[in-house]
């Protein structure tokens, strides 16, 4: 049951009123700082003045509050009893014994019944620092799903006349301790009152808040511990989302204005204040709990647990192919667990499979010289960690293929080398010894057995390459886990004849920078029927290296991340002129299918370094400059300092040259095209140009002036004739 706090507050008044007629002191109520040691004492009996200080008292007379002069109404005692239990009502209403003292900004108080304690019997309080013991009890009574904010523990003591501790008798009466605080009147807080036995127990009264008072009745003196809890708070977030910090505080029951917001990950989630709103963003898909948000309301913190939306499908089909999880082991396997699993479908439903038995692929990764760590109980999102490294595995369908990524999180404060990789024993459709071979970036793996009509297991790069491809061939029972494991990060590509039993691996080789997250995907496909487009792919440097890659279906073509290095050079993508300066796709990107044409070629473009254009790098048209008869710039040229190192700006008015380092001039009015270039300065600085540079510039004629018109020469006629017309003046 609650209470109103200033109607018991008033009651306490009124009882503090009516003790001092019974001689008890307003020097009852006192304050004391961190340090001190509060004791409150009855006061002698005073005819003259109540408000006088007990002799040998150390209270100053500063400390001394005034009572307040409240006149109890029937009216107010009603209220006050509907609100508060009949017996606490009447306790205080009548209690001759009422003492409270001011410790760290906490009003504690004593309230007991005739008789509890003997005539001049008084009060001490101080706060106790080391907590840790009782705090330990106290954690014991509490259920596993609630939080300890915050304590404050009180040795509360009582003491006769003659300075000796005493305890209350319960049997003459009742005995009340209270506290007031502001955080008792916080509504995200839950606050009890527990009082630490000389026993080491800690037991929890039944109390009444209201406000900032909460009150309970006991039956002993020691210490008592204010406690500020609250159920375990949790919200799920979604990967890769941003959400007002508002949205989480409604969800877990949280009210108040924020002043701080802290993140045990900021990799992870953070949080960051835009005009005076909080925003809490996942910065990528998250596989545990351990992400934990702190917000500070008023002076009090709040520690959120931010767990992952389960978001990870575990098993999904099309009317082509599905994913799930593989149930049976491989022989030999050091533990049984099982892999992950991708079969085809045919128009009928049966299943295509591309691993023996459905046996699945298994996964392994290895952090540095660390130890080899197996994707034990495999499950989609499931996160295994080494030596700081987190990784974990989803799936997703696209038209005829399974996309696998490989999520790997570096959560060191250095870079880390990781290798992962997935091994299987495959077969396509009923054929365990069809040959796999390379396919330019891949693997492809027909069947030759006529009951599956030609089917096709496809095994591709989605993005970055494979560090290492590796078919293993072996005679029947001679593909085992430990085989397949030992060669998982191996690179070498064995010839099947058609009569032997064949395992794939595939795995990269990947340095992970600190604090953040590197993906690689790889993609199989499986069908028996399925359009294939090849790619040639040139890197269009000094060595003219080509790579033939092909794409399946309507999926288009996941290029390959370049890692190869040109001196004096930055790779920036991929176009189909051999001799554009300009990417049409970039590195890592995917090319729509309906790009990818017969005879489809994609050329590296490299940017010379430091070689980097701005708005201000590019020269500007003249528009309507007025032709006055001097020859006009054709161009604005850019300031020098826009212009990259190495390299000038240089025009003409064809497209093929010849090239000035000044702008054309106009020689008359009329519409001009220019033509620019930015030409290297040597070797390391190749020419940068493209159809894209050039413009109009535009020269009007400007209307003579009357001086520089001819004009008429009127006048009277002379022998020999006059000229009709005065010309005008060569300088006009």
């Amino acid at each position: 049951m609650r209470m109103k706090t200033r109607k018991l507050l008033a009651l306490m008044v009124s009882a503090s009123m009516t003790f001092n007629l019974l001689g008890y002191a307003a020097g009852d109520i006192v304050s004391a700082d961190e340090t001190e040691e509060v004791i409150t004492e009855e006061a002698p009996e005073n005819t003259e003045e109540t408000d006088s200080i007990p002799e040998g008292s150390d209270i100053a007379e500063d400390d001394i509050k005034p009572d307040e002069e409240v006149e109890l109404t029937e009216e107010t005692t009603e209220e006050v009893v509907e609100e508060i239990p009949e017996e606490i009502a009447e306790a205080i209403v009548s209690a001759p014994f009422n003492q409270e003292a001011e410790v760290d900004g906490v009003i504690v108080s004593v309230i007991a019944d005739e008789g509890v304690f003997p005539e001049g019997a008084y009060m001490s309080v101080e706060r106790v620092e080391n907590t840790e013991n009782s705090d330990v009890l106290i954690e014991e009574t509490l259920d596993d799903d609630v939080n300890i904010i915050c304590t404050m523990t009180f040795d509360i003591t009582i003491y006769d006349s003659e300075g000796n501790e005493i305890e209350p008798d319960t049997e003459a009466g009742s005995v009340y301790v209270s506290f007031t605080d502001s955080l008792v009147a916080d509504s995200n807080l839950d606050v009890d009152i527990y009082h630490i036995t000389d026993e080491d127990e800690a037991i929890a009264l039944d109390v009444n808040v209201e406000d900032e008072l909460v009150v309970a009745e006991t039956d002993g003196f020691s210490y008592y511990t204010l406690v500020f809890s609250r159920n375990s708070l949790s919200y799920e977030l979604e990967g890769d989302t941003t959400v007002p910090l508002s949205n989480i505080l409604d969800a877990v029951g949280l009210s108040g204005t924020v002043s701080s917001v802290t993140s045990s990950n900021t990799t992870l989630v953070s949080a960051e204040q835009t005009n005076g709103v909080w925003y809490v963003t996942s910065h990528r898909t998250f596989t545990n709990n351990s992400t934990t948000l702190t917000v500070t309301i008023g002076s009090t913190d709040y520690p959120i647990s931010i767990t992952p939306q389960n978001t990870f499908s575990q098993n999904s089909r099309n009317d082509y192919i599905a994913y799930g999880i593989s149930l049976v082991s491989y022989s030999n396997a050091p533990t049984d667990y099982p892999g992950f699993n991708v079969y085809g479908l045919t128009s009928s439903g049966s299943q295509i499979l591309t691993t023996y038995n459905s046996r699945g692929y298994r996964t392994v990764m290895q952090v540095g010289d660390g130890n080899l760590v197996n994707f034990e109980n495999f499950a989609y999102g499931k996160p295994y960690s080494s030596d700081g490294v987190e990784s974990y595995i989803t799936a997703e369908i696209q038209g005829q293929a399974v996309y696998v990524t490989y999520h790997i999180t570096n959560n060191n404060t250095t870079d880390s080398q990781v290798q992962i990789g997935t091994y299987g024993d495959v077969k396509i459709g009923t054929d365990d010894h069809a040959i796999m071979t390379p396919n330019g970036n891949g693997l492809t793996m027909v069947s030759g057995k006529p009951a599956d009509n030609g089917a096709r297991f496809y095994l591709l790069p989605g993005g970055a390459s494979f560090d290492a491809l590796w078919v293993g061939c072996s005679g029947t029972g001679g593909i085992t886990n430990s085989y397949m494991q030992a060669h998982v990060f191996d690179n070498s590509i064995a010839t099947n004849d058609g009569t032997q039993d064949s395992a794939v691996a595939w795995s990269w080789n990947v340095n992970v920078p600190a604090g953040q997250t590197v993906t690689r995907v790889a993609i199989l496909a499986v069908t028996p029927d399925v359009q294939t487009k090849t790619v040639t792919l040139n890197l269009n440097d000094e060595s003219g290296s080509t790579q033939s890659v092909i794409t399946i279906g309507d999926m288009g073509l996941i290029l390959p991340v370049n890692e190869e290095e040109r001196d004096g050079y930055e790779f920036s993508g991929w176009s189909t002129d051999p001799d554009s300066t300009v990417a049409e796709y970039a590195d890592g990107a995917t090319v729509p299918i309906e790009d990818i044409t017969d005879d489809f070629q994609l050329y590296g473009v490299w940017t010379p370094e430091g070689a980097t254009l701005n708005a201000d790098s590019y020269p500007t048209a003249v528009v309507d400059a007025e032709f006055t008869g001097n020859n006009i710039a054709l161009a604005n040229a850019p300031s020098s300092v826009n212009v990259p190192a190495g390299y000038t700006v240089k025009y003409s008015l064809s497209e093929n040259g010849p090239w000035s380092d000044t702008p054309p001039m106009a020689s008359h009015a009329g519409d001009y095209t220019v033509y620019y270039m930015f030409d290297g300065v040597d070797d390391n600085h190749a020419d940068i140009t493209d159809t894209s540079y050039h413009f109009t510039s535009n020269i009007v004629a400007t209307a003579p002036s009357n001086s520089q018109k001819p004009a008429a020469n009127n006048g009277a006629y002379v022998e020999g004739g006059r000229p009709l017309v005065t010309a005008p003046s060569t300088s006009n």
